[in-house]
């Protein structure tokens, strides 16, 4: 049976679908919220469960890596006057470090 001769509401195609998906892997980058985070769990495996992301008019759920880059940056942007002071170039690459280099 092909996938287009199941039913398009069915678990089964819901399932051969996800299992071909191609940018699956990527899900693990991204913070997925517990469904606890916004409502009162019945128990605990309901607690530990992912949110569904639905909401199209947004930036997307946070990648994991955006808080260690901007704690760089603002590490960066912590030194910004000592290292125009010293024409200092910053040691680590950042947006800050190239926006210094470009105009300062």
């Amino acid at each position: 049976m092909s996938l287009l001769e199941k039913e398009i509401d069915s678990i089964e195609l819901a399932n051969k679908l996800d299992a071909q998906d191609i940018f699956a892997k990527f899900r693990q980058e991204f913070q997925i919220p517990l469904k606890s985070t916004f409502t009162k769990a019945n128990n605990e495996k309901e607690a530990d469960e992912e949110c569904i992301y639905l909401c199209g008019n947004s930036l997307g759920l946070m990648p994991k890596r955006v808080r260690t880059i901007i704690n760089q940056e603002l590490d960066v942007w912590g030194q910004r006057l000592f290292l125009v002071l010293k024409k200092i170039k910053p040691t680590k690459q950042s947006l800050l470090a190239l926006f210094l280099t470009c105009f300062f």
